[in-house]
């Protein structure tokens, strides 16, 4: 059974120092060449793809679909949970520190801080479910809360500031005339 043995492959220790200087010497040309047959490879390529371009919508048909079934699957992942659940927070935008580590305190909070109703995770809305309470103009973190006391919530109103109120002085009366 000498078909099933295992070819070794050569390590850096047991190459000769005749080639590593040869190698060293010509790594430029080697690089080039490298780069020159990646050219000449994309040039197939483009010419492959205008003679068949059936083949070629059919290729990408295939593997948007699969890309789509890998991200179903991962998306059902407790990292896939995770990532997604931490980019919508950054939509939304919560700023924090640490998304590890609120992620972390989400996912253990049992209990509504506020109200202290046992919290649940459900497509369907309801008034248990678990929210991240932020403030809306900051984005600063404050509570895992109950959907219905976070909705219920006051929100703070962002002060507008008018440019009459950056003057300083009122206008002169000076160009108003005197009967």
């Amino acid at each position: 059974m000498e078909s099933n043995k295992k070819i070794r492959r050569k390590t850096a220790s047991s190459t000769p120092e005749y080639q590593k200087i040869y190698r060293e010497a010509h790594k430029e040309r080697a690089r080039a060449r490298r780069k020159l047959k990646h050219v000449e490879y994309l040039a197939y390529q483009r010419k492959w793809r205008a003679a068949n371009p059936e083949k070629t919508k059919a290729y990408r048909v295939k593997g948007k679909a699969k890309q789509r079934l890998y991200q179903k699957d991962y998306n059902q992942t407790p990292k896939g949970k995770k990532v997604n659940r931490v980019s919508n927070w950054r939509v939304r935008g919560v700023l924090h520190p640490d998304f590890d580590s609120l992620y972390d305190l989400y996912m253990n909070t049992t209990h509504c801080d506020k109200c202290r109703v046992e919290l649940t995770e459900s497509t369907i809305p309801q008034s248990t479910n678990k929210t991240l309470d932020h403030d809306h103009y900051t984005g600063s973190f404050r509570n895992v809360l109950c959907h219905s006391c976070n909705a219920s919530a006051p929100r703070q109103k962002k002060e507008t500031i008018c440019p009459t109120d950056l003057d300083p002085e009122p206008p002169s009366s000076s160009s108003e005339e005197s009967p």
